[in-house]
C-alpha cells in the first residue's frame, strides 16, 4: 500500500535473473538458491551495488567473498582515519594552496569520487561508482597516500606542517567519504559516524541527516594529477629494482637503499618520501641507480631510516623526542 498513493521512489532500478554457479536460474523448487539472510546487510548491498545491472546476476560464493573484501576494506579505511583524529586535541585549517604534493594529490583523487557520484545521479551505474571507491580506498589511500604519510604521522612532532596538514586531510577525507559510502553501507556508515560524532561533538545525529559532501573546486588539480603520473612510474621502475634485491635477499625493506637519479628529476625531498627509502641524490651516471646501503650505514630505531652518521638515533628523532 502506497503511503498517501504516493511510491517510496523516484526511479527503481531492477536486474535479470539471479543465476547459480551452472548459470541456471535460481529458485526454490531446484534448491539452488542463496538464503539472503546469511549475508551481512552491508554485503549485500554492495554485492547488488557492484553489478552490471544491464544483465543477468551470478550469485555464488565468489561474489560473497568479493562484497566481503570490499566491505572489509572500507571498515579498515575509517578504522586508520578514526585512529589518527581521535588523538588529536585540535584540527588546524590550511589554505588548500598552502597544502603538501601528496595532500593536494589525494584531494584530486577525492574529487573524481564526487565525478563518479554525479554520474551515477544521470546514469544510474552504481557499480562504477563503488568500484571506484573500493580502488580509492585499497589503492590510493592504503597502499599508497595512508604508507607514505606513516613517517610524519608517526615519527614527527604534532606541529610539524605536513603532519598537521596530513591531519587536516585526513578529516576531509572521513567526512567525505561517510557520505560517499553511506548509500551504499549505510549501517557500517552510521556506526562510523555514531563514533565519530562524540569525538567531533556534531549536532546532527545521523549521517543520513548530513547535507551532501561539497568538493573545493581546487581540488581537481590536473597540473598535479600529471606530475605524480610521472612519479608514479619513477616509483614503479625502483620498486622492480628494490625487488630483485629482496628476492636474492639481500634486503628485506626499501628503507635499506639510496637511490640515485637521472638529472630531470630534482624533487629528492619529495621523492625520497613518495619511494619511502633511507636517501635520494642524483646519479652520477645519469642513470636510474638503487644500491643497498644497510651494510654501511647505521639504521635509526625510531624511523627506520638509515644514515651514515648518527648516535642513538636520528638527528630529526633526537630533537623530537626532546620536546617530549
Amino acid at each position: 500500500m502506497l503511503c498517501n498513493e504516493l511510491s517510496p521512489w523516484r526511479a527503481l532500478i531492477t536486474h535479470g535473473f539471479c543465476l547459480d554457479d551452472n548459470k541456471q536460474k535460481m529458485s526454490k523448487s531446484l534448491g539452488n538458491v542463496i538464503d539472503p539472510m546469511s549475508w551481512d546487510i552491508d554485503e549485500l548491498r554492495i554485492f547488488f551495488g557492484t553489478l552490471n545491472l544491464t544483465s543477468d546476476v551470478s550469485l555464488n560464493q565468489n561474489s560473497i567473498n568479493h562484497a566481503k573484501e570490499v566491505l572489509f576494506r572500507f571498515k579498515n579505511t575509517f578504522k586508520f582515519l578514526m585512529g589518527m583524529l581521535a588523538i588529536e586535541d585540535d584540527i588546524e585549517e590550511i589554505k588548500y594552496e598552502n597544502l603538501p604534493f601528496f595532500e593536494k594529490w589525494i584531494l584530486h583523487r577525492l574529487s573524481l569520487i564526487d565525478a563518479e557520484f554525479q554520474n551515477v545521479l544521470k546514469e544510474f551505474q552504481l557499480n562504477n561508482y563503488v568500484n571506484f571507491i573500493y580502488e580509492f580506498c585499497s589503492q590510493d589511500l592504503s597502499s599508497f597516500y595512508f604508507d607514505i604519510r606513516k613517517d610524519v604521522l608517526y615519527c614527527e612532532d604534532k606541529n610539524n606542517f605536513e603532519r598537521k596538514s596530513a591531519i587536516y586531510v585526513f578529516s576531509i577525507i572521513m567526512e567525505a567519504l561517510l557520505k560517499y559510502i553511506a548509500p551504499i553501507a549505510p549501517y557500517l556508515c552510521e556506526n562510523v559516524y555514531s563514533i565519530y560524532l562524540e569525538e567531533s561533538n556534531k549536532e546532527i545525529k545521523s549521517i543520513h541527516l548530513e547535507d551532501k559532501f561539497i568538493v573545493d573546486l581546487n581540488f581537481n588539480n590536473l597540473e598535479v594529477s600529471e606530475k605524480m603520473e610521472k612519479y608514479k612510474e619513477l616509483r614503479k621502475q625502483v620498486y622492480q629494482k628494490i625487488e630483485i634485491l629482496r628476492e636474492a635477499k639481500e634486503i628485506s625493506t626499501s628503507y635499506e637503499v639510496m637511490v640515485g637519479l637521472p638529472i630531470e628529476f630534482q624533487d629528492y625531498d619529495l621523492i625520497k618520501t613518495m619511494l619511502m627509502v633511507s636517501c635520494v641524490k642524483s646519479s652520477d651516471k645519469n642513470e636510474l641507480e638503487v644500491i643497498k646501503i644497510s651494510d654501511v650505514w647505521k639504521k635509526c630505531p625510531r624511523c627506520k631510516f638509515y644514515f651514515e652518521n648518527i648516535d642513538e638515533v636520528c638527528q630529526r628523532c633526537s630533537e623530537v623526542l626532546k620536546e617530549c
